[in-house]
């Protein structure tokens, strides 16, 4: 039976049924937050659950649930092992015991075969192709133009995947499914390539490939940069290598981050201050080296949250966005300041397990959460300003979001499916380019120049538009 809710604005009685985290009064026209207590819920299976995927191939859905299912990888690593078969369940509608068993597959080593193409009516080649096919398409060339705010909010994830019989296993996804086929051809030698412009930005530099050898990625997914000198730090997923280039692409150096205690970690995501410190998150600690690779000091998070993403703000604060749905903000000398507890389900969305973060100039926090499809920006003090973004393929629209970082002019940058898009402060849809592939981490250095890793296992340079001269 549907619920009644009032509109806060109006007083206009409202009927509402479903799962959406945000309706809008059909009176006045105001977006009102629907109380999570009212939404409809995910319902799992008490049966063995077997994947299925039935009519057209929906390439953006399996792309986000890929990178879903990454996720509960990285959980299990970590030893959540609790998180991870709610995740997994949620994702595939698995019984209980089926999800216990796929965790701990996954943290002795052991890789989960999906199965279940039959629906389908593709092979296994035959999903990975498309996928491979859909990543090396021409991006589409939008206009810019003014965005409603998105009503629609992230759905609840109960729908089922088809995934790949035989030979994808969830061990060798990195974040998109068609990486674990061989993905699309790496740049192993980039002298001389042709660097495309863009309507927004222009590509300047491009230099890595496949490979372990200095100035080589397995997987390079954290960047950051220093923001005065240009110098740029990118590091492998898995494993803990971390590398430092010169800004004209040129090796400088490599060391292994952790505290000696973890062979293998995982490196989230990277970030610098202004004195040159690189703040580096893995598991439940904040790393903080010099830039020639000395550990200075390992920060504990609270309530022993798993970190997804670090930034730090020109007051020197570090944030940090965590995988419970929550974002830290610790002083320079690493107490804690700020605790924004729900950012995202205690603001219209959902419970966020992938919480991507930036700080603009000023120290307000933006949080990008690949769940709800969406931006939420607060206040330097935590407070709730506003939210921009929502599941959809339109411009201004998110399919996947990966990594978020803001200008010095305070314009926000997002990347998804289809490239890296633009916004103004206030949420407003600005641009998208398309750089190919998929990229993974984005910064920024104080002249505008924006960097990024890609899964082609390369690190770009472009310069952006400047607002005032148009070039």
């Amino acid at each position: 039976m549907a619920e009644t809710l009032k509109c806060p604005n109006c007083g206009a009685p409202l009927d509402y049924s479903g799962s959406d985290p945000i309706i809008s009064c059909p009176y006045c026209s105001t977006s009102v937050a629907v109380p999570s207590n009212l939404r409809a819920q995910p319902t799992f299976s008490s049966q063995p659950h077997k994947f299925t995927l039935n009519g057209s191939l929906d390439m953006s859905d399996i792309v986000q649930k890929a990178r879903r299912l990454k996720q509960v990888k990285d959980l299990a690593i970590s030893g959540q092992s609790m998180k991870a078969a709610e995740l997994y369940r949620e994702i595939t509608g698995s019984s209980q015991a089926d999800a216990d068993a796929a965790v701990q597959d996954l943290q002795q080593g052991r890789p989960v075969m999906l199965s279940g193409l039959s629906g389908s009516g593709l092979s296994g080649a035959e999903v990975v192709a498309r996928v491979q096919q859909s990543f090396s398409q021409p991006a589409p060339q939008y206009t810019p133009a003014k965005i409603e705010t998105s009503t629609g909010g992230a759905r609840t994830a109960g729908a089922v995947i088809g995934c790949f019989a035989g030979f994808l296993a969830l061990s060798a996804l990195a974040a998109f499914i068609f990486l674990s086929a061989g993905g699309l051809s790496t740049f192993n030698n980039l002298t001389g390539i042709s660097l495309p412009s863009f309507t927004f930005a222009t590509q300047e530099l491009a230099f890595g490939g496949k490979g372990s050898g200095p100035g080589l990625f397995t997987d390079v997914r954290a960047i950051t940069v220093n923001p005065s000198s240009g110098a740029i730090f990118a590091a492998d997923y898995e494993g803990g290598r971390v590398q430092s280039f010169d800004p004209t692409g040129k090796f400088i150096k490599q060391w292994n981050a952790g505290d000696g205690t973890n062979n293998s970690p995982i490196v989230q995501s990277m970030a610098m201050d202004r004195n040159g410190n690189i703040f580096l998150v893995s598991s439940v600690k904040v790393y903080q080296y010099d830039a020639n690779g000395t550990l200075l000091r390992t920060l504990d998070l609270p309530e022993s949250a798993f970190a997804n993403s670090v930034a730090v703000g020109a007051d020197g604060k570090i944030i940090v966005g965590c995988d419970n749905d929550l974002i830290v903000v610790l002083t320079s000398d690493g107490t804690v300041d700020t605790v924004i507890k729900k950012p995202f389900s205690g603001n219209g969305g959902t419970d966020e397990l992938d919480v991507r973060v930036a700080v603009d100039g000023t120290g307000n926090i933006y949080a990008l959460g690949s769940f709800n499809n969406a931006v939420f920006k607060f206040s330097p003090q935590g407070k709730f300003i506003n939210r921009f973004g929502g599941e959809g393929d339109n411009p201004g629209e998110f399919t996947a979001p990966d990594a978020i970082t803001v200008d010095g002019l305070g314009r926000v940058y997002v990347s998804d499916f289809k490239g890296i898009q633009v916004f103004d402060s206030n949420g407003r849809y600005l641009d998208v380019w398309d750089p190919g592939g998929a990229i993974f981490g984005l910064a920024v250095d104080d002249q505008g120049k924006i960097y990024a890793t890609s899964n082609r296992q390369t690190i770009f340079r472009f310069a952006v538009k400047k607002p005032d001269t148009g070039n």
